[in-house]
């Protein structure tokens, strides 16, 4: 995350596992599912899931969740674009919406 401070970064393109807004896509993602993603069995076995709505995962979010520092981005006029793989056992294709302020396109494979 060097490139948040960084000047001489001009735009970014993560190519990674897209959660933002991350208690709230888990959340959902649970619903659609009716149960974790199998790709979730490591974070499932460790008891992460189950402090998904604690005051501790909030806490955990707000360093990890890149949603946390878009503004700093945006203040620097960074355009991002990202890459994201969906509807493979980890996030469901119509979980591809993040916050309503960035635009993006869908391709199924």
């Amino acid at each position: 995350m060097n490139d948040i401070v960084d000047k001489r970064v001009v735009g970014i393109a993560p190519i990674v596992i897209e959660i933002l807004n991350i208690q709230k896509n888990l959340n959902y993602e649970y619903q659609v599912y009716g149960r974790w993603p199998v790709a979730f069995v490591d974070y499932v076995e460790m008891n992460v899931t189950r402090c998904l709505n604690c005051p501790v995962f909030a806490e955990l979010a707000a360093i990890e969740d890149p949603l946390s520092y878009l503004h700093r981005f945006q203040e620097r006029g960074v355009p991002i674009i990202s890459v994201s793989a969906v509807g493979d056992g980890t996030m469901s294709l119509e979980n591809t919406s993040t916050n309503g302020r960035t635009a993006h396109k869908t391709i199924k494979q």
